[in-house]
């Protein structure tokens, strides 16, 4: 007589398989969730302009502390850009140069230098309003020394270039404007000129809402350093 009752081996088979394949199937799922995922991450804005400062890497100049800054109106409001404010909207300084302090490192215990002396600032947007650049002795050892400045700006897409010029900058604190334009976003200059406007000794916003920096102007018996609220000690001098 045949068993009324049959054998389960192949029901669990059957069931076994079938949650096999339904892990599979959510690995698969979850790998597609999550590459997805990177796909809608927001890309960083590409590079607009570029504002770059050199000075030699020769002689006395190669050890002077030279900075690049910049400046731009926005709804009535100034915004400023250098080593004191790095940062701000879009707009940001890519290495604070102090010369041939920062063109060494050691590699394989042997030191090794890069003899370049630039800064950089990047513009991942067009500001709507007037742009200044200019450049500052910072500091050198020898206080009556003069650097020839060079100031560079570029629009990167497509490739143009808006101002190129050298200045000499003569003692520590010298400010120098190269040049002022707006530009629109389609990258057409409306207006340009090279008219002298201080960055480092006026007013503009600090790290929060309440703190400006304090004015000073050229000749003041306070120099460009206390200006800023820093000291040439605070860069390691």
């Amino acid at each position: 007589m045949r068993s009324r009752y049959g054998s389960n081996i192949a029901f669990i088979d059957l069931w076994a398989n079938g949650m096999l394949a339904m892990t599979g199937l959510f690995i698969i799922a979850f790998l597609l969730i999550k590459q997805d995922n990177k796909k809608t991450d927001v890309p960083e804005p590409p590079i607009q302009l570029m504002a770059v400062l050199t000075w030699s890497n020769e002689g006395r100049e190669a050890h002077a502390d030279v900075d690049l800054w910049v400046a731009y109106e926005e709804s009535g409001r100034e915004t400023a850009v250098g080593f004191r404010s790095p940062t701000r909207e879009g707009i940001a300084l890519e290495l604070d140069d102090l010369g041939a302090r920062t063109d060494s490192y050691i590699k394989g215990g042997v030191q090794k230098v890069i003899p370049i002396n630039r800064e950089v600032i990047n513009f991942r947007r067009i500001p709507a309003q007037e742009v200044t650049v200019n450049a500052m002795f910072y500091y050198a050892n020898d206080a009556n020394l003069s650097v020839t400045a060079t100031v560079e700006v570029y629009r990167l897409n497509p490739f143009k270039v808006i101002y190129e010029g050298s200045h000499k900058l003569v003692g520590r604190g010298d400010e120098h404007t190269y040049v002022r334009f707006t530009m629109n976003e389609e990258g057409k200059i409306l207006n340009m000129n090279y008219r002298p406007k201080s960055i480092v000794y006026a007013k503009h916003p600090a790290s929060s809402s309440t703190d400006e920096w304090p004015a000073m102007h050229p000749g003041d018996d306070e120099g460009p350093a206390r200006a800023m609220n820093l000291s040439p000690e605070s860069r390691g001098y």
